[in-house]
């Protein structure tokens, strides 16, 4: 069993609004990955967007373990495995589903926040419906 963390992606301050544009499509490919900050401060919402063969994936930039930021340089998000990696504690995730596969947080999950791509731009997308009700 997957286990979350926080209250849903949405409820956050300085969470991107559905729609929101990211950057074009093109610019995240199948092993990609870069970071986009909304907000400052404590209260900044951080996002991890990687490419995968099913397409775009993002979740918060946060991880499980002590729920800090994982990333120490934007350009250190993903290992030589190709998996997105905390630069603290090395706990590493899957890029197509967040789901911990090592380190101290294994078993638990990063949480996602949906994307689509329209008109060749990754997007933010809606709140699934549980999630928008909690």
């Amino acid at each position: 069993m997957t286990v979350r963390f926080d209250r849903p992606w949405h409820s956050r301050p300085f969470a991107p609004s559905p729609g929101e544009r990211l950057c074009d499509a093109a610019e995240i490919g199948a092993g990609e990955a870069r970071t986009f900050t909304y907000g400052e401060g404590k209260t900044a919402f951080d996002l991890i967007l990687v490419g995968t063969p099913d397409g775009p994936r993002a979740y918060i930039n946060q991880c499980p373990h002590f729920k800090i930021r994982m990333t120490a340089r934007p350009d250190e998000l993903l290992n030589s495995n190709g998996l997105i990696q905390c630069a603290w504690h090395y706990a590493c995730f899957r890029p197509a589903d967040g789901h911990c596969v090592s380190g101290p947080v294994e078993g638990h999950a990063l949480n996602a926040v949906p994307v689509a791509v329209r008109s060749g731009a990754i997007v933010i997308g809606e709140p699934e419906r549980a999630e928008a009700m909690a």
